[in-house]
């Protein structure tokens, strides 16, 4: 009889589950893994130009939020410009009569015939 009461006292049987630790790891490395595809996104999201979408969806899908990302059309206008070096020389003008100087084919300042480099706007000659 004290058994049959027993078994009545721990019904229904109460299963405790995980330790709290452990809950505690798995939500430490779910996070990881979202921050890593969330940076994978950025960086895919960064060359198209859309901002922290490509973190966002990259954390929030995961996988699918990566392939959405590489398939969005790309947004430039959010992109600086980069700065493009014209490749041409120096247009045959009559040189400075004060020290020879020529100006630079790029900024148009005055710097020594020599010169390989520009000394105000940085541009290789």
């Amino acid at each position: 009889m004290r058994l049959l009461l027993a078994l009545v006292q721990d019904y229904p049987y109460h299963d405790p589950g995980p330790s709290a630790g452990s809950v505690g790891l798995g939500c430490v490395c779910g996070l990881l893994v979202g921050l890593a595809f969330g940076f994978v996104g950025k960086s895919l999201g960064a060359s198209k130009g859309l901002g922290t979408a490509g973190f966002w969806l990259g954390f929030f899908l995961g996988v699918i939020g990566l392939i959405i990302v590489a398939i969005m059309p790309g947004n430039n206008a959010g992109l600086p410009r980069r700065r493009r070096k014209l490749v041409r020389r120096a247009p045959e003008t009559p040189t400075d009569p004060v020290g020879g100087a020529v100006p630079c084919p790029y900024c148009a300042e005055l710097i020594r015939p020599g010169a390989r480099l520009c000394r105000f706007c940085k541009s290789q000659l």
